[in-house]
């Protein structure tokens, strides 16, 4: 099982481009109870509890009398729930059975304090990141996540868990990875490449589903481009990977077509109905065509 952490869903392009893949194999991004209260904390309910979340019953009960802050976090909050609650949708939280949750909750106060370097020991059986990797300990399966090992130091934590996992029941296994790598593995065959290409343009796509092949690339090389040399440079290597993959392809017009039979998508159509949306702002820069249909920055 792979999850993802909160530092993979915050970000639009980030999101939508795990969201894009998985849905290519025909799975949905995987989160924790941790990761959904993290970013959603008035709507996590709606996976178990179903109905209208409390953001959403919050925003209908206050309406505009709200501060816009205010309104614009709980309309953010209420689109999590309808994603959690749609079983359709590119996203879901994997519930812990009860022995699981218990097994989560004693892995946190025995670890190792050196896995979370900036945090008590005291505090760390309450900590948000702690409650985040005990859960996926619990769970059997691998976490993805971007972090620059403040919180969370990852060398620790795999260490741990290969030294003691077999004491607590876990996978004596490497249990957190870094996303940016992780992509570059899985996409370092042609398939994976043509894959992670059609991944990129289903995360960028334009409105409408018919928007001509040319906007398509310009939108998916303006997206991609703008998430690689952004602050933080979330899935930097793996997004310039991408914009290569795309650059050099033999008949982008072709694979835009090709992935253009697939929507409807879960990715573009959950996508559509994000508070924010549509989130490009207008191009900084555009592409010209060159005549072996590749592109490149003007």
């Amino acid at each position: 099982m792979i999850l993802v952490d909160m530092s993979e869903l915050m970000r639009p392009t980030q999101r939508k481009l795990h969201a894009a893949w998985q849905e290519l194999q025909d799975r949905q991004v995987l989160a924790t109870p941790s990761v959904a209260r993290e970013l959603a904390p008035l709507a996590v309910d709606v996976a178990w509890m179903g109905g209208p979340s409390d953001a959403e019953n919050r925003l209908r009960a206050a309406g505009s009398s709200l501060p816009k802050r205010r309104q614009s976090e709980l309309r953010l909050q209420a689109w999590w729930g309808r994603m959690w609650a749609d079983g359709n949708s590119p996203y879901r939280i994997v519930a812990l059975t009860p022995e699981q949750e218990e097994l989560a909750e004693r892995i946190r106060t025995v670890i190792d304090p050196a896995c979370f370097p900036n945090t008590d020991p005291e505090d760390i059986p309450g900590l948000g990141d702690a409650a985040i990797v005990s859960e996926s300990m619990a769970l059997g399966a691998k976490l993805l996540l971007t972090s620059d090992l403040r919180s969370i130091d990852h060398i620790e934590v795999n260490r741990w868990t290969v030294d003691h996992g077999a004491e607590w029941g876990i996978r004596a296994e490497e249990i957190l990875h870094d996303a940016d790598l992780t992509f570059l593995n899985w996409t370092r065959t042609p398939a994976g490449l043509e894959r992670w290409i059609q991944a990129g343009l289903l995360a960028c796509w334009p409105s409408p589903d018919n928007a001509p092949a040319g906007e398509v690339l310009d939108s998916t090389e303006d997206g991609i481009r703008r998430m690689t040399h952004g602050d933080g440079g979330k899935l930097r290597l793996a997004g310039q990977r991408l914009l290569n993959g795309l650059r050099k392809h033999p008949d982008p017009d072709g694979l835009v077509e090709r992935t253009r039979g697939l929507l409807p998508s879960a990715t573009v159509e959950s996508d559509r109905r994000h508070p924010t949306y549509p989130h490009r702002p207008s191009r900084a820069w555009l592409a010209e065509r060159r005549p072996g249909g590749s592109l490149v920055p003007r």
